[in-house]
């Protein structure tokens, strides 16, 4: 079945026992009835996905506030004079994905230098756990529904123009931290002196039914990256050249990829959304070297 407009219909299953013509419906011949409601969907407002980098450094780690944050809309129609047959069995959010990480500390040799082990400079890099892309969120393999969300995925509706359809309007934010990492390299014992590197996630904007509950369908989607670059000052990490880009620009705001055509979105396959596995979350570690 492959819908091309909004509403509601019934799928009637019926076996053919009056005699007649072959393959034609009579009354009381009935099997069953399946009730199917087509809801079409569309982006309402982009408000877009903002860059609100903020950071603060510690011994052995970094805090940031609310680095990424958005807010968009979609109209969903479904069947019926008022379009809403079908649109309460929908549901909106966002899952974060994890696609890269080359968060790393580094441990140099000091001066006057040591001795051994503490004449070989090091490393400590930071691992995601799993393979990537990696669910950023709250649950391990989540089984449907919103568990696949982040943390702070929100929903709200208002009624659509006119009276017609419902407006969803989706929000959500990270704050990912770096850390907390060895003060001294394990082996070589020497102080970390600064760090490198960061994250890059993709946050996707997916809808599933109260129906199929592990059917994911990709609206739209958005890129970020995050790094931390700084040293160590009075014991304490500063930050240096960290930054932050939205859709692979370094601009402060930036909208959203639509992965919807002509009403219909994207299935989450084809979309590229990870919504099982282990989440970075919990599983996260770090390699050193040597």
């Amino acid at each position: 079945m492959t819908p091309t407009v909004a509403g509601n219909f019934n799928l009637i299953c019926y076996y053919d026992k009056s005699g007649g013509t072959a393959n034609s419906y009579d009354s009381g011949e009935e099997l069953g009835a399946l009730h199917l409601a087509v809801v079409r969907v569309a982006i309402s407002s982009d408000e877009g996905i903002d860059a609100l980098l903020s950071q603060s450094g510690q011994t052995n780690g970094v805090s940031t506030d609310t680095a990424m944050a958005f807010r968009i809309s979609f109209l969903l129609e479904g069947g019926g004079a008022n379009r809403m047959i079908g649109v309460s069995f929908v549901h909106l959010g966002d899952v974060g994905n994890l696609t890269a990480d080359n968060s790393t500390i580094n441990y140099p040799v000091p001066t006057p230098t040591p001795a051994a082990p503490g004449n070989v400079a090091g490393t400590e890099q930071e691992v995601p756990g799993a393979s990537l892309p990696m669910l950023d969120g709250p649950n391990d393999n989540p089984t449907g529904g919103d568990l696949a969300f982040r943390t702070n995925s929100a929903e709200s509706s208002t009624t659509g123009p006119g009276g017609n359809g419902q407006v969803r309007v989706i929000t959500s934010d990270d704050a990912p931290d770096f850390g907390p990492w060895d003060v001294q390299h394990p082996v070589t014992l020497n102080p970390w002196a600064t760090t490198t590197g960061g994250y890059s996630f993709t946050e996707f904007i997916v809808a599933f039914s109260n129906s199929f509950q592990k059917y994911y369908c990709g609206l739209a989607k958005a890129t970020w990256t995050i790094s931390a670059a700084g040293n160590k000052v009075n014991g304490n990490w500063q930050n240096s050249s960290s930054a932050m880009t939205l859709q692979g620009t370094n601009a402060s705001s930036a909208n959203f990829t639509t992965l919807i055509t002509n009403g219909s979105p994207t299935s989450g396959d084809a979309a590229g959304v990870k919504v099982v596995g282990l989440s970075y979350v919990n599983h996260h570690s770090y390699n050193h070297t040597p």
